[in-house]
């Protein structure tokens, strides 16, 4: 079996953030948008160009190993993460359906023992700047929680001249919790909750 993994590292290296972006680290696999905002994957060539939100994609995406449905949920998938794997090829044997061009599996970094913290900022043109960061840590011998938030922002890159009226403009949050339960050496749970809110101009 195929699967290209790379850590959290490679994906900053590389400016991975989104799954359109994950073109960078695997030649296979291709991002393209509808003009409705709903993107477009596909691995080794094999994908499905159905532009309605509710399109069930051939590349599947996963966040923990569970499956997102809708390709344009996907969006807030490459937070905070621990690895991400890339399978080419069918995956109907392990990923059950709409999994005929490849998977997307993404592990979200888990709450740790002991504490942790991070933050990233960034600015760039058409007013561009990106905000997040991270806290881990013990909440008891037995929990430990983990949340996780970003915002990035960018004012419009295209204007008309005639009408004044814009487009191109980003304003993304999103965020992650985590709970782990962790009692004994032969049991663990861990339970997750995601979100995010797109308010950016659809292109």
């Amino acid at each position: 079996m195929s699967i290209s993994v790379a850590t959290a590292d490679n994906l900053k290296a590389a400016g991975v953030i989104e799954p359109r972006d994950l073109a960078k680290i695997a030649t296979s696999f291709n991002y393209s948008d509808s003009y409705v905002g709903s993107p477009i994957y596909t691995l080794r060539g094999v994908g499905f160009s159905d532009i309605s939100l509710g399109g069930r994609p051939t590349v599947s995406i996963y966040v923990d190993e569970a499956p997102i449905p809708f390709a344009i949920e996907t969006r807030g998938a490459g937070l905070d993460l621990e690895r991400v794997e890339i399978l080419k090829g069918p995956q109907g044997t392990l990923f059950g359906q709409n999994a005929t061009g490849g998977a997307i599996n993404y592990i979200a970094a888990k709450p740790t023992r002991s504490f942790e913290a991070g933050l990233d900022a960034s600015y760039g043109r058409f007013d561009r700047w990106e905000l997040g960061g991270y806290v881990s840590g013990p909440l008891s011998d037995t929990l430990s929680a983990r949340i996780a938030v970003e915002h990035r922002d960018m004012g419009p890159w295209q204007r008309s001249y005639t009408s004044g009226a814009t487009n191109g403009r980003e304003d993304f949050t999103n965020g992650r919790f985590s709970l782990l339960f962790d009692p004994t050496t032969s049991f663990r749970a861990n339970l997750t909750v995601s979100g995010f809110i797109d308010k950016s101009d659809v292109q």
